[in-house]
């Protein structure tokens, strides 16, 4: 779990949502300040972090203008590119290898 001081130094207008890791696999928390909820609608057993991304991505979509994404995996662009249309008008993707995004 995300520790408390943790928590208390996210700025007030910032969230973290974590997946996996947990005893429960498929549950999915939303972090602010002082706060966590379980966020039901992100529930997955994905096993692969690129799957999950782009749920997290779509969710988000809902709320935001822009959407950035960056990850060394090309399979993220690759997701990213045939769900396009599903997520919001500016998408931007940064991928390239690991050390070099």
């Amino acid at each position: 779990m995300l520790c408390q001081e943790g928590q208390e130094k996210l700025p007030e207008n910032k969230k973290i949502v974590a997946t996996g890791g947990f005893k429960d696999v498929e549950r999915a928390v939303s972090f602010s300040r002082g706060t966590s909820t379980d966020i039901p609608g992100l529930q997955s057993n994905h096993e692969e972090a690129y799957t999950r991304l782009l749920q997290h991505a779509k969710d988000t979509a809902d709320n935001a203008s822009r959407i950035v994404i960056q990850s060394p995996d090309t399979n993220v662009l690759v997701i990213c590119t045939s769900h396009f249309n599903s997520l919001v008008q500016r998408v931007v993707v940064q991928t390239g290898v690991k050390d070099c995004l």
